[in-house]
């Protein structure tokens, strides 16, 4: 049996797919074995040639599945089922590992402190140039969602605190009993929240394992670098995110006593829309384009709570205490 298996959702990218699979490649070598896991919910399925040409050429034992598009976390508890092996490394298909990734995560694993802990990501070079109204803050960090992704909850290893980050699905390590206890990833996301579930799998899992007093740790060193792709900087694309991400957010960090109309979102809303109208007539782009961001993830947020989504969420609450899925 392999010390570990690596297991990638994928959904019509092959292309980054097969650069995110060479760097996984290495990564194996450097630990001494693996295997691979590739479960494709892509709306044509144009995964599996690439990971047979990637098995053949690399040697590196490799599954493809084939599952229903566009339901990540089905993809994802269709690979854990698959899976041979105690530990599960996670990453995405558009993700650069570092050839130490799995040798420092399984050294992390071997300490016994957790059974579930996330590394470090870091932004990558962008592949093309930023538009002008893209810029830093005071302390480097660029708006946008998707675009610039980091995970660095703590200076150090160790075991997050309550109110720390969970770890992010492109640099996660899952012991397989803390999926038989909590269950799998929740394959209802995407009945609640439709195209707005794409990449809450792994925050609504995290957040469940921490509500539930689960230790979660973070291995500084299983570093892993996530590309920054120019062709997300487009503020039409960046609005409808920050729209899907404020949509969710209710459903994914569900609150029964929060009412479903809270007057200061409105007032946000409104506030952060006047104030993006103002600083996009004098001029000054890059401000306009932050508040425009903040207005359309507090109008998700606030319409959210009247949809049928929020709704079946909150009766799914009531009647179960996790999503039906056991290994």
């Amino acid at each position: 049996m392999t010390p570990f298996t690596v297991i990638v959702a994928t959904s019509d990218r092959p292309h980054r797919l097969r650069d995110a699979l060479d760097r996984i490649a290495a990564a194996m070598k450097g630990a001494g074995a693996g295997t691979v896991v590739v479960a494709d919910n892509g709306a044509v399925h144009a995964a599996e040639d690439v990971v047979r040409r990637f098995s053949a050429e690399t040697g590196v034992g490799a599954q493809y599945l084939r599952t229903a598009p566009r339901n990540k976390s089905r993809a994802l508890n269709a690979a854990i089922a698959a899976a041979k092996t105690e530990w599960m490394a996670f990453t995405d298909d558009d993700t650069l590992p570092e050839a130490d990734w799995i040798k420092q995560g399984l050294a992390f694993a071997a300490q016994g402190d957790c059974r579930v802990f996330g590394g470090r990501i870091v932004a990558g070079k962008p592949d093309g140039p930023l538009p002008e109204w893209m810029q830093p803050d005071g302390e480097g960090e660029y708006p946008g969602h998707g675009i610039f992704v980091r995970y660095y909850p703590l200076p150090q290893p160790g075991l997050l605190g309550p109110s720390d980050k969970v770890p992010y699905g492109a640099n996660v390590f899952v012991r397989r009993d803390v999926f038989r206890e909590h269950g799998g990833y929740d394959e209802h996301l995407w009945e609640f929240c439709g195209r707005a579930a794409l990449g809450a799998e792994d925050a609504e899992f995290g957040i469940r394992l921490q509500k539930r007093g689960e230790p979660i740790g973070y291995c500084h060193d299983a570093v892993v670098v996530h590309p920054v792709h120019v062709d997300r900087c487009r503020w039409r694309t960046q609005l409808r995110l920050a729209f899907y991400y404020g949509w969710r957010d209710p459903i994914v960090w569900f609150e029964p006593g929060r009412p479903l109309v809270e007057p200061y979102r409105v007032r946000q809303c409104l506030a952060w829309s006047a104030r993006a109208a103002a600083e996009r007539l004098s001029g000054r782009t890059p401000a306009a384009f932050v508040d425009s961001l903040k207005a359309a993830r507090a109008l998700g947020s606030a319409l959210s709570r009247f949809s049928a989504g929020y709704r079946r969420k909150a009766a799914f609450e009531r009647n179960a205490n996790q999503p039906p899925v056991s290994w």
